[in-house]
């Protein structure tokens, strides 16, 4: 529950939809007492600031259902409680920020009376970060407006202390810094400025201390025309004379304290089941550093399944939970950072962390030795980013996610995850979206799982999207997600979003396979093998292999299988071939993509016509070639030398795919000259009568479009031998009505 900013409710990473400033000026008053009643007409006084329109009761009811409407959108709706004579919040006060502030700052101003800095200074913080703007933002009534009045003088009040609690740790700079700020914002704090004034001479910069002073009096004296108090002026006596007190020179006891750094859990986690069992597992397994690496494709759950296994964990690691989010956009993803971070989370006095990176992960090391502990590294891009991070004691167990299966990392268990089997896939949407919703349309919801693909965070997008629309048909929104041009809006929800999740693996493409993902994805392939790479970048074989591979190693292109010749053979996910498209129509300019494709269809009609004249002779005669064969690479050349018929067999699905996407692309001739070129093989109607179907009627138009005759009787032919490999006898004979043909399609 936020307070300290706008107004609102946080689950996991999705804010809730809380409608006008009404129904939020209701939640700002339930706020101010969690678990506490509050009668109707309390809150009508509270909302109208005792000057409510006659309907007003009715209003609040119907404030209660817009804010429960948005509640449930994230699985919260059952928070707003109805209770006579009026309703109540029923969350825990410390999940209430404004709560759990005053918990911080109570608990670090008891420790800085005691002089223990580093606690008092990390309550401060810990306190000072629930901040995100102004109080109770976006609610104008009266009662929020005197309660932020409040909260901002505590806030004022907590950042003094922890200036002057790293004043007395002999964090000057640090301090000066801060309240270099405080003090122009809030000229008049005199407090403020004594502090600064504090730290500014303690750290050897006595004139500016000095002017400090003199500065705060003329704007007391121009504002409110008085002098500053004694405290203030005593200060500025001392200065002068060099007679102020040296901080503390102590060094902090060092407590062990049991961090509890994790995101929340996730409440409805829901399947990988074994998953979650191979990483509780590694608590038992012996190893003298137990590390698992959670990988998978973005939007698999693999921050999510590594968060509720720490959770699941904590009973058996009871000296706490470490966290760091690595990813290219968190600020503390140097290793130097991160280890900072957990020192000070461990018990460890600032002053004593050491400026060198070797140092901290040696004290990092030696501090968590002996303890049970969870660390968990998320989001990690490669294995230098976390050797520094990793204990050298068997008592902790390491979790680290990412894309990448981190092979350098000795030792290290995999946990592989992957897109979910469709009936986990629906299981999974039943369980976010409601059994009830569900039920009332079960096939269309295996569609809907089945157009998210499988991908965990596409359907929790696409069950947060039904919550939030009870009125929604579950048709609606399938209908909308079959849309290939609007799938990827769609899968859109709060902060959450498909694209957000690609874009991390994006991000870190070099060039070369960036251009390579575009091309791919735009030619949209059922699958392929990498040598379609070479043509469409114009490079080499082992350019293009490399290429593709950085795309597999980034979870942007899964690997299919081998083929019968043990090529390996790739496949894009659908949300992930509909992102690249995205990109590539955004970056790649249309003459580059023309020319790219036309090199790889002449590669591919290259490749046909080398494996039709090694093969039995066909009843089709071959055609006049209309687009200009490529040279081809001798090792390709070889591999279909060495068994055409396995190679056709392979290609077969892309050929047909890519004689379609010759012609959507406006390839015209490509497409002819290809289907015609693999007509002259004797296996070219064995595999997929569904697809040749396809593909011959395109051809046959665009033959026909360019007055190609002599290609448009060998479509012919090929229809033709189509249905009777059909047993369909009748279609296969020409028509004698004077047309050019009989229409086959269909």
């Amino acid at each position: 529950m936020v307070a300290l900013g706008p107004v609102g409710v946080l689950i996991g990473d999705v804010h809730a939809n809380l409608g006008g400033p009404k129904p939020r000026a209701l939640l700002a008053a339930l706020m101010l007492e969690p678990r506490r009643v509050l009668a109707v007409d309390r809150l009508v006084d509270l909302i109208w600031d005792d000057q409510p329109p006659r309907s007003a009761a009715a209003l609040v009811h119907t404030y209660v259902s817009t804010l429960r409407r948005g509640l449930g959108a994230v699985g919260a709706a059952s928070v707003l409680v109805t209770q006579v004579p009026g309703y109540l919040l029923d969350v825990d006060p410390a999940d209430v920020d404004h709560v759990a502030f005053a918990q911080y700052v109570a608990a670090a101003r008891l420790a800085d009376r005691e002089h223990e800095y580093v606690t008092a200074a990390e309550q401060y913080r810990q306190a000072i970060g629930l901040w995100r703007g102004s109080a109770f933002g976006g609610v104008e009534a009266r009662f929020a407006r005197a309660r932020a009045a409040v909260l901002e003088d505590e806030r004022l009040a907590a950042e003094e202390g922890l200036a002057r609690c790293e004043i007395a740790m002999g964090f000057f700079s640090a301090a000066v810094s801060r309240l270099t700020g405080l003090v122009t914002a809030h000229p008049l704090r005199e407090g403020t400025r004594g502090l600064l004034m504090r730290g500014l001479y303690l750290s050897g910069r006595r004139g500016d201390a000095l002017g400090t002073y003199r500065e705060g009096r003329a704007v007391l004296i121009d504002r409110i025309g008085m002098e500053p108090g004694t405290e203030l002026r005593e200060l500025h006596t001392q200065i002068l004379d060099g007679t102020v007190g040296a901080p503390i020179q102590q060094t902090p006891r060092r407590v062990p304290v049991a961090p509890k750094m994790l995101p929340r859990d996730t409440a409805d986690f829901t399947g990988r089941h074994l998953q979650v069992e191979a990483v509780t597992g590694m608590s038992r397994s012996g190893l003298a550093t137990p590390i698992a690496v959670v990988s998978g494709a973005g939007g698999t759950g693999k921050s999510t399944l590594a968060v509720h296994c720490a959770h699941l964990l904590a009973s058996v690691y009871p000296d706490g939970q470490l966290y760091a989010d690595l990813s290219e956009g968190s600020k503390t993803k140097g290793s130097t950072v991160v280890l900072g971070r957990f020192l000070r989370a461990l018990g460890v006095n600032g002053a004593d962390l050491p400026d060198d990176t070797e140092e901290l992960a040696e004290l990092y090391r030696g501090t968590v030795a002996g303890r049970r502990m969870v660390v968990v590294l998320d989001n990690v891009r490669g294995e230098g980013q976390v050797r520094k991070l990793l204990p050298g004691s068997s008592n902790c167990l390491v979790i680290i996610t990412s894309r990448s299966r981190l092979a350098g990392i000795t030792g290290a268990v995999l946990v592989e995850l992957d897109t979910l089997p469709p009936p986990a896939a629906t299981e999974m949407l039943t369980r976010f979206a409601g059994a009830e919703r569900v039920a009332t349309e079960p096939a269309v919801a295996d569609d809907i799982a089945r157009l998210c693909g499988g991908l965990p965070l596409a359907i929790r997008i696409a069950a947060a999207k039904l919550r939030l629309r009870p009125h929604l048909p579950l048709q609606a929104l399938a209908r909308r997600l079959s849309d290939h041009r609007r799938r990827l809006d769609e899968l859109t929800v709060g902060d959450l979003a498909i694209r957000s999740s690609l874009e991390l693996g994006y991000n870190e493409l070099a060039d070369v396979p960036r251009h390579a993902f575009h091309l791919l994805t735009l030619l949209d392939l059922p699958d392929f093998a990498s040598w379609v790479a070479a043509p469409l970048l114009d490079t080499t074989l082992d350019d293009a292999d490399e290429a593709v591979e950085q795309l597999v190693e980034l979870r942007l292109l899964d690997v299919a299988g081998t083929d019968g010749a043990g090529r390996v053979r790739y496949r894009f996910h659908d949300l992930v071939r509909l992102y690249g498209s995205e990109k590539a129509l955004r970056h790649e300019t249309a003459d580059v993509l023309a020319a790219s494709f036309r090199r790889v269809f002449a590669a591919l009609i290259a490749m046909v016509e080398t494996a039709a004249v090694r093969m039995p002779g066909s009843t089709l005669a071959i055609p006049p070639t209309t687009v200009p064969l490529a040279e081809l690479d001798p090792r390709l050349a070889k591999e279909v030398i060495a068994d055409p018929a396995g190679w056709l067999t392979a290609e077969t699905p892309a050929i047909v795919r890519m004689v379609e996407r010759a012609h959507e692309l406006g390839v015209d001739e490509a497409s002819t000259t290809l289907i015609t070129s693999l007509l002259s093989t004797p296996s070219a109607l064995r595999n997929g009568c569904n697809g040749w179907q396809r593909a011959l009627d395109i051809a046959l138009t665009a033959a026909r479009s360019a007055g190609n005759q002599c290609a448009e009787v060998t479509i012919l032919t090929g229809l033709g031998q189509l249905c009777f490999e059909r047993d369909e006898f009748d279609r296969a004979t020409p028509s004698r009505t004077g047309g050019r043909g009989p229409s086959l399609s269909g």
